[in-house]
């Protein structure tokens, strides 16, 4: 993946951040426990960014609540946090984008391992997850790499 979709992206979660920040002492939206596991081509996807992005969902005047995030281990599991720190993802449907990129915590400019994902998956517009009222451990991927 190249800068330009990284920072879209990071432009995105400051951007929710900024508009969403809370406000009032009521939570607007509910949040509920999400994991899952992701493959690619069968195997453990190791370090993958899981990005959840809520969508409307025709309450809430439109607003759609924070992003969540989650990365993967080594044996693909990942837990979602939201960027204002509840655990999980907010309830209702998200669009979901799963980055394979590695960055340097220390430095994010350098990249350690270039993006390898197949495009449809890091650009959050075709994988798509209903977050259950109870949550969930079954949020599960399964990608497949493009073949050359």
């Amino acid at each position: 993946m190249g800068h330009t979709s990284l920072r879209t992206w990071t432009a995105a979660a400051l951007l929710a951040v900024l508009l969403l920040a809370p406000g009032c002492s009521k939570p607007r939206f509910t949040y509920a426990p999400v994991e899952g596991i992701v493959t690619l081509d069968g195997q453990p996807l190791v370090t993958g960014r899981v990005i959840f992005a809520p969508q409307p969902d025709g309450t809430n005047d439109g607003q759609t609540g924070k992003l969540s995030f989650g990365v993967t281990d080594q044996k693909g599991h990942f837990t979602l946090e939201s960027v204002g720190g509840d655990k999980g993802a907010r309830v209702g449907p998200h669009l979901v984008a799963i980055l394979g990129e590695v960055r340097d915590e220390a430095n994010p400019e350098k990249i350690i391992k270039r993006e390898y994902l197949p495009a449809r998956y890091y650009e959050g517009k075709t994988l798509t997850f209903a977050v259950p009222a109870d949550g969930t451990t079954q949020a599960n991927f399964e990608l497949v790499s493009d073949k050359k």
